[in-house]
């Protein structure tokens, strides 16, 4: 009944999405801060925790998926290797933004995130030669002028915001990737695909990191962090939510909708991902923030209605 749903309503099943991303800033968030108290300032422990979480999820979505495209008829369209090329993608993109939540808001992550539509005409152009439109140049400097405002300082960005800078840049490149490879691909296989393909690269992250931070010190900081109710309860929220929900309904959704539309609909996601973590107490709304962070909307609203032709049916394919 869902999937029937986002087909016929793919545009509301993608608003939905964003509300469920939305949330997933302040739950991302609070595993961060609970972790703080093994990783401290350490880098290493902190990416370690990052990719912990991410093995946590990603292993949930893989089981779920997994079963059920391997209950589908083999007739049916493929998918496998189409989500797995997406969530390489994916999967570094959301590290890095979870290893920069552990040095900023979730509202200044999201609205950086929110980058991610106006470098797609930049990395087209660098792959496959196209033009960038003149309002795509518009909004980036736009979005540009409300990151100086949104972070102290100026020009000044943190680690956390600079992770997320790049993290935007993997997640365009993620949605070129769905708009090239999702058109015909299966929404189960893909999300199947996709959830192993981050599993899988998650895990040996870990792997990586372990014998220089000790197996017992992992360990012992993933029984002790998963006894927690609190975390337990946003982990059900997390894998859930925007995990299994909003992944699957991205697979499903995008790939049918114009790509313009769809970059339009992604705007709402450091919208409610403000309000979300409002509400929770890890932001405060203030001038900054507000101003900053509608510019980055305009600029990125600037640049997707501006652009006549979309990327995915007719500049990306040729």
């Amino acid at each position: 009944m869902l999937s029937t749903f986002a087909q016929k309503y793919p545009a509301l099943g993608l608003t939905i999405v964003t509300v469920f991303w939305g949330l997933s800033f302040s739950l991302m968030r609070n595993w961060q801060l609970r972790a703080h108290e093994w990783t401290g300032d350490d880098p290493a422990r902190q990416a370690q925790a990052s990719l912990i979480l991410m093995v946590i999820r990603m292993t949930a979505g893989t089981l779920v998926f997994g079963t059920l495209a391997l209950r589908l008829p083999r007739t049916q369209a493929p998918g496998w290797g189409a989500g797995a090329w997406v969530g390489v993608f994916m999967g570094i993109g959301l590290f890095l933004q979870l290893w920069g939540l552990a040095h900023t808001t979730p509202a200044l992550c999201a609205f950086f995130t929110g980058l991610a539509s106006l470098w797609v005409p930049i990395i087209a152009y660098l792959l496959f030669g196209k033009s960038v439109a003149l309002a795509n140049i518009a909004g980036l400097v736009l979005s540009l002028i409300g990151g100086t405002i949104l972070v102290e300082g100026g020009w000044k960005l943190g680690i956390g915001e600079l992770l997320t800078v790049f993290a935007s840049v993997m997640f365009a490149a993620q949605i070129i990737a769905l708009d090239r490879l999702g058109q015909n691909a299966d929404a189960s296989r893909m999300s199947a695909g996709f959830f192993l393909a981050i599993a899988l690269l998650s895990a040996l992250g870990v792997a990586a990191l372990t014998p220089g931070i000790g197996t017992y010190e992992t360990v012992s900081f993933i029984t002790n962090t998963l006894t927690d109710r609190w975390v337990q309860l946003d982990l059900v929220l997390l894998i859930a939510l925007p995990t299994l929900w909003g992944f699957w309904w991205m697979n499903l959704c995008q790939p049918r909708l114009d790509a313009t539309r769809a970059g339009l609909i992604y705007l709402l996601e450091p919208v409610f991902s403000t309000l979300f973590s409002w509400l929770i107490g890890h932001d405060a709304l203030t001038v900054a923030l507000v101003a900053g962070g509608g510019l980055i909307l305009l600029g990125n609203a600037v640049a997707e209605w501006g652009v006549v032709r979309k990327p995915s049916d007719q500049d990306l394919a040729n």
